[in-house]
C-alpha cells in the first residue's frame, strides 16, 4: 500500500484526471450514438451503460493503483534494490512543473469541496426515495378505493402477459401527475388519481403496460445506479449527458415492449399525447413522461431514419482537442522530471558496477520552493532544491541580528524601551510590545528569537552603538566575513523583501550560530520565560511568557539545538534548524513553502529520509 501519499492526493489526482477522461469517454459515446441513430434504441442504452460504467470505473482504477500500486511504484522497488545493496544515502528532492504544483496544493480543498457536493447529492438522493416510498399510502375514497382494487387485478393479468414472476402492486395517489414505478423485488406502480378518471380504460392500459416493460427490464436498478454515479462524478457535465441519454433510449425501449405486448402502439401514443404538459415525476422514480414525449409519440406512430447532421461530428473534435491536451501534459511532465530519471538510472548503473560504493538518492518530495540539509560531521549535502537562488528570507534575518548585537558585546542588563520611533519604522509589523514596554537587552533578545518579535529586534538595531546604520553596516561586515555571498539585509527584522539570502547562505550563517553559546541557549527553548513588561511612564507591570514560532522545540522526540523561524506573504513559510536526527548533527533550511502544514510535512519527511538511510547504512 502507498503510505507516501495522503487521502488528498490519493482520491483527488483520480478526480482531476477524470475532467479530461470524461471528455473523451463522453465525445466516443455521443459519436458512437450518432452513427447508431438508426438502429435499435437496446444497442445505444448499452453503449450508455458502458460509457457509465467505464466513467465510473476509470477514476476508481486510478484511487486503486494511487492506494495499491502507485505511479512512483518503478522508483520504490529500484530504491528497494539500492537499500538491500548497502550503499550509502543522498536526499534528492522530486521536480514539479508550476501547474501541477498549484493543483498538489489545492487538493485537500478540491477533495473537501468533491466530498460535500457528493454528501449534498446522496442526500438529495435519499430524500427523493423516501419521498417515492410513502406514494400511494395516503387515504383514498371508498371510490377510489374500489378503483384501486379493479386496476390491481388489471395489472396481475398484465403482469402474467409480460412474463412477470414478480408480484407488481398497483397504487393510487391523488398528489402525482404522471404514473411513476418504484422498487425492484416488490415493484411499485402509482398511478395520479386525476389521470384515472380523465383517461379512457385503454390509455391507462397503454400506460400501464409502459411501466410494466421498465419493471420487466430492472430499469429501476439501472436507474439508481445512474444516480449513485451522478453523485459521485456530479462535476462533470458528461456524466450528466450521458445518464440522461440513457433516460432517453430507456424510454424508448419501454415504449417498444410495451407496444409489442399489447399489440397497440397508437394507444400508447395517445396515452403520451395526454400525458405531454404534465408536470415531472421525481428523479428517483421512473414515470412515463420521460425522455422526449413528443419524439417518442412521433416514433411510436411513424419510425423514420434520422439523416446524418453535420453536428454530430462535433464530438470527434472533442476527443481530438483531449488527446492534444493530454499529449502535452503529458510530454511537459515527462520532460521536468527526466533529469530526476537519468540520475536514478546512473544511480543503478553505479550500483552495478560497485554497490558498496555507489551513491543512494533517496527521493524526498518537498514543498517549499527551496532548501538544503547538510550533515555538519561530514559537510555532505544531502538535499539540495534550488539553494543558491536569492530570495526574501523573512525573520529568518533576526538570527543575523542577534549575532551582531553579541558581536558588540553590550550590557546585556541595560534597559531598553519601545518608542513609538520602534512602531513607526515598522508600521504594519506585528509585535507583542507596546510603546512604553521597557524589557532588559537580554530579555529582548528572548523575544526576537523566540516568539519572533519585530518591534524587539527593531529597539535592539536602534540601540546599537552608533544607531542602526552602524548595526546594518556591522552587519553587512558579518556577512563578508562569512562569505554570504547571496545575503543582504536593510533592516534588522526581515519585515522588508529587501533583506535576502540563498539557503546555501542560511545554512552557513546557522551553523555559524551554533558558535554563539548565547544564541543555542534562546534559540532552543520552547518558550521565552516569565517576562516582567515594565511601563517607563508609570509603576504598572505584568508578567509573560511566549512561546517559539516553531512549534516543535521541545516536543518529545525532537533534538532541536537552534531554530528560527520566518514569514512574509513575499517569502512564504521559512525556516532554519540545527538538530539531531538518528545522532548525526543536520542543519536545515527550507524557503517558500505555501503554509505551515506544508513546511511541518517537509521536516517530517526530511527526518524520516536521513533515519531511514541510518539504519540502512
Amino acid at each position: 500500500m502507498n503510505t507516501n501519499f495522503s487521502v488528498a492526493e490519493i482520491i483527488g489526482w483520480p478526480l482531476l484526471h477524470f475532467v479530461w477522461q470524461g471528455i473523451v469517454i463522453g465525445c466516443i459515446a455521443a459519436l458512437v450514438c450518432a452513427l447508431l441513430r438508426n438502429r435499435r434504441p437496446e444497442t445505444r442504452y448499452l453503449v450508455l451503460c458502458v460509457a457509465l460504467l467505464i466513467c465510473v470505473g476509470w477514476p476508481a482504477f486510478g484511487i486503486y493503483q494511487q492506494v495499491i500500486t502507485p505511479q512512483a511504484m518503478g522508483l520504490e522497488a529500484a530504491l528497494d534494490l539500492i537499500q538491500q545493496s548497502g550503499g550509502r544515502f543522498d536526499v534528492e528532492f522530486v521536480k514539479d512543473n508550476r501547474v501541477l504544483n498549484t493543483l498538489q496544493n489545492q487538493l485537500p480543498l478540491i477533495v473537501t469541496i468533491w466530498l460535500l457536493g457528493v454528501s449534498l447529492m446522496v442526500a438529495r438522493l435519499v430524500v427523493g426515495l423516501l419521498w417515492v416510498r410513502q406514494l400511494g399510502r395516503n387515504l383514498l375514497p371508498q371510490e377510489q378505493q374500489q378503483l384501486q382494487v379493479h386496476w390491481q387485478g388489471r395489472t396481475r393479468l398484465m403482469a402474467q402477459a409480460f412474463g412477470l414472476q414478480r408480484q407488481v402492486a398497483f397504487k393510487i395517489d391523488t398528489r402525482l401527475q404522471t404514473p411513476v414505478t418504484s422498487g425492484c423485488w416488490q415493484p411499485v406502480i402509482v398511478m395520479p388519481a386525476s389521470l384515472l378518471s380523465g383517461m379512457s380504460p385503454d390509455l391507462i392500459e397503454a400506460l400501464l403496460a409502459h411501466e410494466l416493460a421498465h419493471i420487466k427490464r430492472w430499469d429501476y436498478l439501472v436507474n439508481m445506479g445512474q444516480h449513485l454515479a451522478l453523485a459521485f462524478l456530479f462535476y462533470h457535465p458528461a456524466v450528466w449527458w450521458i445518464s440522461r441519454r440513457m433516460d432517453i433510449e430507456r424510454e424508448q425501449i419501454a415504449d417498444d415492449v410495451a407496444a409489442a405486448v399489447l399489440g397497440k402502439p397508437r394507444a400508447l401514443a395517445l396515452a403520451l399525447q395526454k400525458l405531454d404538459g404534465w408536470q415531472s415525476a421525481p428523479r428517483m422514480a421512473l414515470a412515463a413522461n420521460g425522455g422526449h414525449l413528443l419524439a417518442r409519440i412521433k416514433r411510436l406512430m411513424k419510425p423514420d431514419q434520422q439523416a446524418w447532421r453535420w453536428t454530430m461530428a462535433s464530438p470527434v473534435l472533442g476527443v481530438i482537442l483531449s488527446c492534444v491536451v493530454v499529449s502535452a501534459v503529458a510530454s511537459y511532465e515527462h520532460h521536468v522530471n527526466e533529469d530526476q530519471t537519468q540520475a536514478l538510472q546512473g544511480t543503478l548503473q553505479a550500483l552495478k558496477s560497485d554497490p558498496i560504493a555507489a551513491p543512494v538518492k533517496l527521493l524526498v518530495k518537498l514543498n517549499s520552493a527551496h532548501a538544503i540539509v547538510v550533515d555538519d560531521a561530514s559537510g555532505e549535502i544531502l538535499l539540495q532544491k534550488e539553494a543558491d537562488s536569492t530570495v526574501p528570507m523573512a525573520s529568518l534575518s533576526k538570527l543575523l541580528a542577534a549575532m551582531v548585537v553579541l558581536d558588540a558585546h553590550q550590557n546585556m542588563q541595560e534597559m531598553l524601551t519601545v518608542t513609538k520611533e520602534d512602531v513607526l519604522a515598522l508600521k504594519g509589523a506585528s509585535s507583542h510590545l507596546k510603546p512604553g514596554n521597557r524589557l532588559t537587552r537580554q530579555q529582548m533578545l528572548e523575544m526576537t528569537l523566540i516568539p519572533s518579535d519585530n518591534r524587539a529586534a527593531q529597539v535592539l538595531a536602534r540601540t546599537y552603538p552608533g544607531g542602526e546604520t552602524a548595526f546594518l553596516a556591522a552587519a553587512q561586515t558579518k556577512i563578508d566575513k562569512l562569505g554570504l555571498t547571496h545575503m543582504h539585509m536593510e533592516e534588522p527584522t526581515g519585515y522588508s523583501k529587501n533583506n535576502v539570502a540563498s539557503a546555501v547562505d542560511l545554512a552557513h550563517l546557522t551553523q555559524s550560530a551554533m558558535t554563539y553559546p548565547e544564541l543555542r541557549s534562546i534559540a532552543s527553548a520552547a518558550a521565552t520565560s516569565k517576562t516582567k513588561l515594565m511601563v517607563s511612564y508609570g509603576v504598572k507591570s505584568e508578567e509573560s511568557s511566549h512561546q517559539n514560532t516553531n512549534v516543535l522545540v521541545g516536543q518529545k522526540g525532537w533534538d532541536i539545538q537552534l531554530s528560527k523561524t520566518g514569514f512574509t506573504r513575499v517569502a512564504g513559510r521559512c525556516i532554519l534548524m540545527h538538530l539531531n536526527v538518528a545522532g548525526r548533527a543536520i542543519t536545515m533550511v527550507l524557503l517558500g513553502a505555501e503554509d505551515l502544514d506544508q513546511r511541518t510535512d517537509d521536516i517530517l519527511h526530511i527526518r524520516e529520509a536521513i533515519e531511514q538511510q541510518s539504519t540502512s547504512s
